[in-house]
């Protein structure tokens, strides 16, 4: 069965790169069959096999069509319904000449079921890329949920009834199941008890989640292998307090966990644990050997044969990831009682047994999740073990807790009220151990900026090490530990002097992080308010992704929203050494926040003057602008705006912020600015900047205008974009080409940009 599942990934990605379409495909099925015929037919059953996967593939691809009316009213039946804290969101399947799927929130939450049929207007839009690096890739993530769209500006008109079916009826339990949770477990862990039980974490605080996260144990908030697990158990009990044996206890373990999938919505760990705890059951009642590797590789097979797109799914790789770390990590840590006397004898005692015993369990799943783990969250939690060791076991005696209470509810709702208050007390103490790890030092490892092949090396480093307790060695595994991290020190002496500036897309304002293999500046934080935060949406996640762990410089050009916006979550979640802001007696309450914030941290704040020069890593920073009577005499802020020189030694770049016509006058008076190889430029591109003196005098090679897509002000003018190009300045607009990165080797530029094609 392994070597089967082996075959139909290589189908899965035979057919994604090669994109053969269905008539080849049944082509080469029909001469395969004919083969069979002949003495190669030993060679037939895998090719076969890949063949399958790839007609399979081509039949759940979503259909690339073109949108002659993205405006106007569909027609479909609604897949799903799941709550959000925006309102319902629901994935329709239109109805029609040419199918294709959508998602829609509705924050009227207007009583819609699967299966009923919608007439909706709006706009149908094609999801957008990333546009930053480290940026969650939201379109590729609905693809995999065979999701083309999202319909925006969007208004039901009508609500036809579906018909009666399974998906209806399950989502109508659902919906009895959080009411019962809401009415016997009391806030604020209501919300817990309903994602543990059904996945749903629309009601949790997003505080906790993060927490939950950093510490390594959102897991139990998914509904995993854990909750299949106790399921399983308490299903086990109920046959065997029933007396029933054979097949009457494979049917009740069976129907229990196919309801309890069916629950969760199918969810992938559910949908593994519980096909594998049914293959078990029937081996077990069939008096069959049974082989745990055959059973989790028929899972996947099942799984990835009804959706191959799953094979991308990081759901599927952390549950099959995890499941794999077990079986192969937990047999040989056992095998150290036969190594150490001592600590056999410790494990006598059945409580240190559990804990060691759990404690391995933990381990093995950490490092079968590593590689999964540290590409998608780019950090690992140093206390995982810990964390899974304690919350886990306590996440399932809630489990337990709040199934008795649901089921309890239909019999006496005192005793329901009971279990409800027993499950609250168990999530509060979940929820203190949360807190109490969360407050734990070194939580986490950042991984970011390591490639995949480091990544792939360090797992081969931990499996070399457990595998190396079977074979009573530890010389490979050592050996391999100190030729990684040779390399890892003396990779180091051959680093090449270049300096990666990225501009990063914040939308409407700006934001650019400057780093070498010394230092990192950050220039400007982008945009804050009514419920976007650039600091915390799009730069925090760049700074994990490229493994930076502290700022060296954060600059406030000036004391704009739409520069100093996302200051307050930088601060709050990265080291800052120091902080250079300009002269300027402008109030507002944002600035005043970040500079409480700064002062409570003790991060000094200096105000620097145009000719003081300094010295980070191998950059040179020159202040040109403004001075402290021009700053604080600006009638506008934007003429504040800290006008700074970078040079990393032949090259060299003007940030300018905002500045307007008034502050260029000044700043064309000096001869420093005098052909630049990079600008920033002003004010996003409007024509209250960017003068035809500043232009010539700059005249830039190239040109960064960073501007909100679509923005309100109509950024940036088309006349100022004429002016830099007739300079014969390269113009990059953010709102076209996403981030910008540009690398310095001290001579040259090169220069690439998230968006290939320099459009959406």
């Amino acid at each position: 069965m392994v070597k089967y599942l082996i075959l139909q990934v290589v189908g899965i990605l035979f057919a994604q790169t090669f994109h053969v379409t269905e008539l080849m495909t049944l082509i080469m099925l029909s001469v395969l069959l004919l083969l069979l015929l002949t003495r190669l037919d030993h060679i037939v059953l895998p090719l076969i096999i890949i063949c399958m996967m790839m007609f399979r593939w081509t039949a759940v691809q979503i259909p690339s069509i073109d949108i002659t009316n993205p405006k106007g009213s569909f027609t479909g039946v609604v897949d799903w319904v799941k709550a959000s804290k925006t309102g319902n969101r629901l994935k329709v399947s239109t109805v029609g000449d040419y199918p294709f799927s959508f998602i829609y929130t509705d924050r009227d939450n207007s009583k819609v079921l699967p299966g009923d049929t919608l007439h909706v207007n709006g706009n149908l839009v094609i999801p957008d890329p990333p546009r930053n690096p480290g940026q969650f890739d939201y379109g590729k993530y609905l693809k995999q949920k065979g999701i083309s769209y999202i319909l925006t500006k969007g208004k039901i008109e009508q609500i036809v009834e579906g018909e009666w079916s399974i998906n209806r009826q399950f989502f109508e339990i659902q919906n009895s199941v959080r009411k019962i949770i809401n009415t016997f477990v009391d806030a604020p862990f209501s919300g817990i008890m309903t994602g543990l039980i059904l996945g749903d974490r629309s009601g949790i605080d997003e505080e906790l989640k993060d927490r939950f996260q950093e510490i390594g144990v959102i897991h139990i908030l998914a509904v995993s292998g854990l909750h299949v697990g106790y399921i399983f158990m308490m299903l086990s009990f109920l046959a065997s307090g029933l007396n029933i044996r054979g097949k009457g206890q494979f049917w009740i373990i069976f129907a229990g966990l196919v309801f309890y999938a069916a629950l969760t919505g199918f969810t992938t760990s559910v949908l593994r644990a519980s096909l594998m705890a049914i293959m078990y059951s029937w081996g077990k009642m069939r008096e069959k050997n049974i082989s745990t590797w055959n059973i989790i590789a028929a899972a996947a097979v099942i799984i990835l044969a009804v959706d191959p797109l799953q094979l991308f799914s990081p759901g599927f790789v952390l549950s099959f990831g995890a499941v794999w770390g077990i079986l192969f990590t937990y047999p040989r840590l056992q095998q150290l009682d036969s190594h150490f006397p001592k600590w056999k004898e410790i494990r006598k005692n059945k409580v240190v047994r559990g804990v060691t015993n759990l404690t391995m369990v933990t381990i093995g799943a950490q490092i079968g999740t590593f590689i999964p783990v540290a590409v998608y969250f780019r950090f690992f939690p140093v206390w995982g073990f810990l964390s899974n060791l304690f919350i886990v076991f306590l996440a399932g005696v809630a489990v337990i807790s709040g199934i008795l209470t649901i089921l309890s509810s239909f019999l006496y709702s005192g005793l329901a009220s009971i279990f409800g208050h027993a499950a609250w007390s168990i999530l509060w103490l979940l929820n203190m151990f949360s807190e109490i790890i969360f407050l734990l030092p070194f939580r986490k490892l950042p991984l970011g900026g390591l490639s995949i092949l480091t990544v792939i090396v360090i797992f081969v480093v931990l499996v070399l090490w457990v595998w190396s307790i079977e074979r009573k060695s530890i010389g490979i595994a050592a050996m391999a530990t100190l030729l990684f991290w040779n390399f890892q020190i003396w990779s180091t002496l051959f680093t090449g002097d270049d300096v990666k500036i990225t501009f990063l897309d914040v939308g409407q304002g700006d934001s650019c992080i400057i780093q070498d293999d010394q230092i990192t500046i950050l220039i400007d934080a982008g945009y804050g308010g009514f419920g976007r935060d650039m600091g915390q949406q799009i730069i925090l996640p760049f700074l994990a992704y490229e493994g930076i762990k502290n700022i060296d410089l954060l600059i406030m050009s000036h004391p704009h929203s739409d520069h100093i916006g996302g200051i307050s979550a930088i601060l709050e979640s990265v080291p800052v050494n120091a902080i250079w802001s300009t002269f300027t007696d402008y109030k507002s309450q944002l600035n005043t926040s970040n500079l409480d914030l700064c002062k409570s941290k003790q991060i000094p704040i200096e105000y620097v003057n145009p000719g003081e020069i300094y010295q980070l890593g191998k950059l040179t920073l020159t202040c040109l602008y403004p001075t402290e009577r021009i700053g604080k005499s600006a009638r506008n802020v934007n003429n504040a705006s800290i006008v700074l020189r970078i040079d990393h030694e032949e090259n060299s770049i003007l940030f300018v912020g905002d500045m307007e016509s008034e502050g260029e006058t000044w700043v064309t008076k000096i001869p420093t600015i005098n052909q630049m190889d990079i600008i920033k430029i002003g004010h996003h591109g409007s024509t209250t900047s960017s003068t035809d003196l500043f232009c010539n005098q700059v005249d830039a090679k190239i040109g960064i205008i960073s501007v909100g897509k679509n923005n309100k002000f109509r950024h940036p003018s088309q006349e100022i974009i004429d002016r830099w190009e007739n300079q014969g300045t390269q113009i990059f607009r953010t709102d076209q080409t996403g981030a910008v990165t540009v690398i310095s080797n001290g001579s040259s530029f090169t220069y690439s940009m998230m968006l290939k094609n320099g459009s959406d």
